[in-house]
């Protein structure tokens, strides 16, 4: 595994080949060397995660970059040739639309991949939070990657009070120490993932549990708690159109994360969701709606 520093997919957990030998996703992606050596596929990578799972992300950069590893075999491929390899990567016809663009904005760079923030959001495609990842991964130059778990978890600790991403950089920039800001991402994204999640975060096995504001937050309920009479149920109802809508992007896995007491559900076939959702919430009853 490449440094910690280097990595552009510090949640990502590793999968398996085909003959069961364990799959290094930064190893895939650059079997050459470390990510710090190879800035092109640095951007390219980070431009394909944005809002996607980083399991995707690993296997969609790996098929793309066999046909395009730099610039100018990337200017080869068709739009529809580049959607194809990264799907399903979130709006992969979007990002297949910035790729095909992108080596042409290169160009007044001397084809290569620029070195500040300002000059990255010239590019198609490029915002700032890919902009300072591409800056810390790539060139290791000091940068404050801020994406939702960084800007929300920060504001939960009330080290800034911000409403936007962009405020959340820039008030960093000004508060947090430098050495902290290449590590800060990885870090927050791991936390952010596993304990101080969006939805139910779980404070009661958090190690700042005691020292952390906790602002805005609605924790968990605690594993075998018991409830209260006054307590206050909450209920989630979805139907079925809504189910066909999210299931390929994961409802099931996104179940635990409602911490619901009720789960309605519109009468759906077995083979859509089946048994799985009665297992995927313990707590929870399953109530067949009509």
């Amino acid at each position: 595994m490449a440094d910690q520093q280097w990595n552009v997919f510090p949640a990502l957990p590793q999968g398996r080949h085909a003959d069961g030998q364990a799959v290094d996703p930064v190893e895939e992606i650059f079997p050459e060397g470390p990510p710090g050596n190879h800035p092109f596929k640095v951007l390219v990578a980070t431009i394909l995660s944005a809002r996607t799972k980083d399991e995707t992300t690993a296997a969609s950069s790996a098929r793309l970059f066999k046909h395009a590893p730099d610039a100018a075999s990337l200017a080869e491929l068709a739009e529809e040739k580049i959607a194809k390899l990264i799907y399903p990567v979130g709006f992969y016809k979007t990002k297949a639309k910035h790729l095909t663009r992108l080596p042409e904005g290169l160009k007044k760079f001397a084809d290569k991949v620029p070195q500040t923030i300002e000059e990255l959001i010239s590019l198609p495609g490029v915002g700032r939070k890919t902009a300072n990842l591409v800056v810390s991964v790539a060139y290791q130059k000091p940068a404050i990657c801020v994406d939702t778990h960084v800007h929300r978890i920060m504001n939960i600790w009330q080290y800034v009070e911000t409403d936007t991403p962009l405020k959340t950089e820039m008030a960093l920039r000004e508060t947090l120490p430098k050495k902290h800001w290449i590590g800060v991402n990885s870090i927050l994204v791991a936390f952010g993932q596993s304990i101080c999640r969006p939805v139910s975060p779980h404070c009661d096995i958090c190690p700042l549990e005691t020292v952390c504001p906790q602002k805005g937050v609605r924790p968990r309920k605690r594993p075998g708690a018991k409830m209260d009479n006054d307590s206050t149920l909450k209920f989630v109802s979805w139907n079925v159109n809504g189910i066909r809508a999210v299931e390929k992007k994961g409802f099931i896995n996104m179940m635990p994360d409602f911490d619901a007491d009720v789960v309605c559900l519109q009468t759906v076939q077995q083979g859509l969701l089946g048994t799985h959702v009665l297992l995927s919430r313990q707590r929870a009853r399953l109530i067949g709606c009509q």
